[in-house]
């Protein structure tokens, strides 16, 4: 007989799931780690741009959730806006000449 018998073999086997469990999550987390990073960075870039967000009209949106299209949407249609060959008039072009932030150009 041996001296641990048929209880040390289960112990194995658990510990032999449990291992292999959390080897598959560890290597799940992994495999999410460089698009998580990537989030990240991009919500910290879009968060040090509060004021240029607020001239696209996106300052109520949070920042991770905002997409690269929409941010192309919100620049073009502001580009537009402000344009003095797409405004009619000599104070609409006057004033698309302050430039995209306000400032003179």
């Amino acid at each position: 007989e041996e001296p641990f018998g048929r209880s040390f073999e289960e112990a194995a086997k658990r510990l032999d799931r449990v291992w292999r469990r959390d080897a598959l999550r560890a290597l799940e987390a992994l495999e999410k780690a460089p698009a998580q990073l990537e989030a990240e960075v991009r919500r910290q870039r879009l968060a040090g741009l509060q004021a240029e967000l607020a001239t696209l009209g996106l300052q109520s949106r949070r920042p991770a959730a905002i997409t690269q299209a929409e941010l192309r949407r919100a620049r073009v249609a502001r580009a537009r806006e402000i344009h003095p060959d797409l405004r009619r008039g000599r104070e609409a072009a006057g004033a698309g000449r302050r430039g995209l932030f306000g400032r003179g150009s």
